[in-house]
């Protein structure tokens, strides 16, 4: 048999534990915050390769584009 919980029930229950609820929230954001912090590392990283040529043409612009790239990560 299914029951039904009303609105009035659900209302009364989170004003009567509504410490509760607050306390849980406050601690868990604090907690994250610290953990976050202090104890872990921030790790920061970024990079980028610009490729310039002259102009090439298109049948040997494969190959042109390789050994720049090639030349780049010597």
């Amino acid at each position: 048999m299914r029951k039904i919980i009303e609105l009035k029930y659900i209302i009364k229950i989170f004003i009567s534990r509504w410490f509760t609820i607050l306390s849980a929230t406050v601690l868990c954001i604090g907690s994250s915050y610290i953990v976050g912090e202090y104890f872990m590392k921030s790790v920061y990283s970024a990079s980028t390769d610009f490729l310039i040529t002259n102009s090439i043409s298109n049948d040997d612009s494969y190959n042109a584009i390789q050994s720049t790239l090639q030349l780049i990560n010597t």
